[in-house]
């Protein structure tokens, strides 16, 4: 009999990419692209994000799990041209 995943689990997981996934591109909407320096600078923070993100749908009564929503402040660099931003990959 083969195992069979744990449908509960897999729901969370997909709930929490989505909801990171919906956080970041909440943020890149209000960010503001400096062109003579080629960054992307984050123009809002982290409890404007959370009153801008929609709200869930299902079982929860309206709540957002706050861990998932990135910590930005503004003025951050969010991406650049030398790969330093916060929200790019890190290489090392």
């Amino acid at each position: 009999m083969p195992h069979k995943r744990n449908p509960a689990k897999e729901f969370s997981r997909k709930n929490e990419f989505n909801l990171r996934k919906a956080a970041r591109s909440v943020i890149e909407a209000g960010a503001h692209y400096d062109r003579y320096a080629a960054e992307l600078v984050c123009q809002t923070n982290r409890l404007e994000v959370m009153r801008m993100m929609p709200k869930p749908s299902g079982g929860s009564a309206g709540e957002i799990d706050v861990s998932q929503i990135p910590d930005v402040i503004h003025g951050e660099v969010l991406e650049d041209q030398r790969g330093r931003g916060t929200f790019q990959r890190k290489t090392s």
